[in-house]
């Protein structure tokens, strides 16, 4: 289904594609079929997909953790706009470039190759991010802190412009905690190690960012894209923080030792699926 997909309040809005067999919640998967073009009705995404916040932000919606911080899953409005059906293409050359262009890829073996090649990238990556929250959560358990919590709590209460509701504060409470530890022990670090983001490393690092995100576009527009990201203060502080965090997590590990585990995939998977 091809839908708009708005917040409440108006605050959001975006058009998704999506796969009605990949909605995990059978009686949402049943409510979508019984839509009909134009049709708006309220959507509880969290429900549909049973909680998974990394699958709905990064497949679902493709959108970045700082938007899906402000974003409820769970209280959103959807428009039917399209209806369509994937079928199966063909196994020949036409399917071979239209996965891979440019690759030159001529039969199913080459296909295989590449599939795999790509597979393992994204391995790469879930694996690499599973290890840094591991990282991060044995360094908080690794560092005594007395915090003054109280003092936090009243803080944080008068400097929210809207009422704070205090029960859900001491529900949510040790996360804070937990957030202002990571921040002072990552400050130490950045400290420790005299981390520090320099002006070619941060246009080198959105650059290529725009680079594999918009292949084939001219470089001079890449180019003044970049420099209007960079020159956007809120744009240019978050990319900062980002390479700084990669910065600091990149430290910790190449002065840490692991040991190395082979595992089976359905593991694996139990693995990334818990962490997520």
């Amino acid at each position: 289904l091809n839908i708009d997909v708005t917040s409440l309040d108006g605050t959001f809005s975006k058009n998704i594609n999506l796969l009605i067999s990949a909605v995990k919640n059978e009686a949402k998967r049943s409510s979508l079929l019984s839509l009909v073009k134009e049709a708006t009705q309220a959507f509880n995404f969290e429900e549909a997909y049973e909680g998974d916040k990394e699958l709905l932000i990064h497949k679902v919606f493709n959108i970045e953790h700082q938007e899906a911080d402000t974003l409820d899953f769970s209280t959103l409005q959807i428009t039917l706009k399209k209806i369509f059906r994937l079928q199966k293409a063909p196994i020949d050359t036409v399917l071979f470039e239209t996965v891979f262009p440019n690759r030159n890829i001529l039969d199913l073996a080459a296909f295989k190759v590449a599939l795999k090649e790509e597979l393992l990238k994204v391995y790469a990556k879930e694996t690499e991010k599973k290890l840094q929250f591991d990282v991060q959560k044995k360094l908080l358990e690794l560092t005594n802190m007395d915090l003054p919590e109280t003092f936090l709590k009243r803080w944080i209460i008068s400097v929210n412009k809207q009422a704070i509701d205090t029960a859900k504060l001491d529900a949510e409470f040790s996360a804070v905690i937990a957030d202002t530890k990571w921040t002072l022990i990552k400050n130490k670090i950045v400290i420790s190690n005299q981390l520090q983001v320099q002006e070619k490393d941060l246009r080198d690092n959105v650059m290529a960012y725009l680079q594999q995100t918009y292949q084939g576009i001219d470089a001079a527009f890449l180019d003044d894209l970049c420099t209007r990201i960079l020159s956007n203060e809120k744009e240019r502080n978050y990319m900062v923080e980002q390479m700084i965090d990669k910065r600091v997590m990149d430290t910790v590990i190449e002065q840490s030792t692991f040991e190395n585990k082979t595992i089976s995939m359905e593991a694996y998977e139990h693995l990334i699926s818990h962490h997520h």
